[in-house]
């Protein structure tokens, strides 16, 4: 069963919050905060109660960018679907939790060495404010990427797939990706 969740990305001025993950999947890599999509949450409800819990700020404005899609070792339906988000406002102060550790980054300085291998391809598309869905075939391992494509989307794209987020695998834009 493919899960569904979100990453939001908090951007200020030239510094992006990254969270250093403690426990779960993606131990041990830098990321934006995010996590699965609860049962009665939508897409956006789902990117503020994230970032709340892992980091302990209220993300305000967010934006829906991308849509990344990952598929771990060869199969018909992705493993993953993540919705992501970018903001520039928040209220609170980033605080240390069980799951995650913030730091804030220079945008000239991204630690891409200690993130997943598919930031390298849809981080530079979020930065320059790119609406984009990629998919991503990395091994059964999840430790290399093996194939992948990025598109970039129209805002109306963007649009209609967060409103129909539980309809994405019916998207035709995904089916003419896959």
């Amino acid at each position: 069963m493919t899960i569904l969740a979100t990453l939001t990305h908090i951007i200020v001025d030239d510094k992006i919050l990254l969270i250093h993950k403690k426990r779960g999947f993606g131990r041990g890599f830098y990321n934006g905060p995010g996590g699965k999509i609860e049962c009665g949450e939508n897409v956006y409800e789902a990117a503020v109660r994230e970032v709340e819990e892992e980091i302990g700020i209220v993300v305000k404005d967010i934006k829906p960018i991308g849509v990344l899609i990952f598929f771990f070792g060869k199969k018909e339906i992705p493993d993953w679907i993540v919705y992501v988000f970018k903001s520039n406002f928040f209220e609170g102060e980033p605080v240390s939790s069980e799951e995650a550790e913030p730091t804030w980054f220079n945008i000239s300085k991204i630690p891409y060495d200690q993130m997943w291998g598919d930031d390298r391809v849809w981080l530079p598309l979020l930065l320059n404010d790119v609406n984009f869905m990629s998919v991503f075939l990395f091994d059964q391992d999840a430790k290399n990427i093996v194939r992948w494509i990025a598109r970039s989307l129209s805002p109306e794209e963007i649009d209609v797939i967060f409103k129909n987020y539980k309809k994405i695998l019916e998207d035709p834009i995904l089916k003419l990706i896959l």
